[in-house]
């Protein structure tokens, strides 16, 4: 019996969208859990949000709990997380909203409730479109806690990420990591459109190979990235970082826990856009019932 529902406060449409719908399906939630960023840059835009949770939710029945992390400290956040998940046990279940949750704090409770050994299901609703700058200005990488795999001295580095509307921090992941090769996996199956000036080409990387990808579908991300890493662990450091849909990150956790020498990076951005997404798309939900 699904009981508990996570979540990250955004301003993004799909937040509210999304927690209504499933709050209309699921009639067992008997607690929300809402992150969010406590920097000014983003709780301006999510204050009015976190402030409405109550009406947005409306049933008294239902306990909401809400926990700032920050962006700017990682390890505050991982720690703040950890406190979290420590208080529940293994008879709870739990819905995971990943729509608007950044990718360090999806792979980190995707770590917090697997160690929980607890059953969850995965939610993921996307937009009905983006804006034409998302992001701007890609930030310094980081490994995701406890799941930084096994770096040989001996072994040079390959960089596999999978893209999606946003190019740029591709470049600031090569020029930061200066791998050996970076293996660029170009989504598939776009469920909005692509900026119309996307280049995909990379013409000023070197040592690349691209691959296409479809990262809607955790099978094939998880059977296309195992079948890469097979190719080259035993001569190579390996290096996974998704920039595509966020649902693609449950075929990445997937195959990193089989083969845990390899390493999840993420790839954060300084700004994103006041119209980062628009709307809601309730016709094409992905929701996965297990990692």
């Amino acid at each position: 019996m699904m009981n508990k529902y996570i979540t990250f406060v955004s301003w993004e449409d799909r937040f509210v969208e999304s927690l209504k719908h499933d709050l209309n399906e699921l009639s067992n939630i008997d607690e929300i859990v809402c992150f969010y960023f406590e920097e000014e840059k983003f709780y301006s835009k999510t204050k009015k949000n976190i402030s409405e949770l109550q009406e947005i939710v409306n049933n008294e029945s239902i306990t909401i709990s809400i926990y700032s992390l920050s962006f700017d400290d990682y390890l505050f956040s991982w720690k703040t997380m950890n406190d979290v998940f420590s208080k529940f046990n293994t008879e709870d279940e739990f819905i995971l909203n990943i729509s608007t949750m950044p990718r360090n704090i999806i792979f980190s409770i995707y770590h917090f409730l697997t160690n929980l050994e607890s059953i969850f299901s995965i939610k993921y609703f996307s937009p009905m479109s983006h804006g034409n700058d998302i992001t701007r200005n890609p930030s310094k990488p980081e490994l995701i806690l406890q799941h930084g795999g096994i770096m040989l001295p001996s072994k040079k580095i390959i960089l596999i990420v999978i893209l999606g509307h946003d190019i740029k921090r591709v470049h600031q992941l090569y020029n930061f990591i200066e791998p050996s090769q970076i293996h660029i996996g170009l989504g598939t199956n776009h469920q909005t459109a692509l900026p119309s000036d996307l280049d995909t080409d990379f013409d000023d990387i070197q040592n690349k190979e691209i691959f296409e990808i479809n990262s809607f579908s955790n099978e094939k991300v998880y059977s296309i990235l195992k079948e890469k890493i097979l190719t080259f662990r035993d001569d190579f450091n390996i290096v996974l970082c998704s920039l595509g849909p966020k649902i693609e990150t449950v075929g990445m956790f997937k195959v990193h826990r089989e083969y845990p020498e390899t390493a999840l990076l993420y790839a954060p951005s300084k700004d994103y856009a006041d119209d980062y997404s628009l709307g809601t798309n309730l016709s094409n939900i992905i929701t996965i019932n297990s990692m």
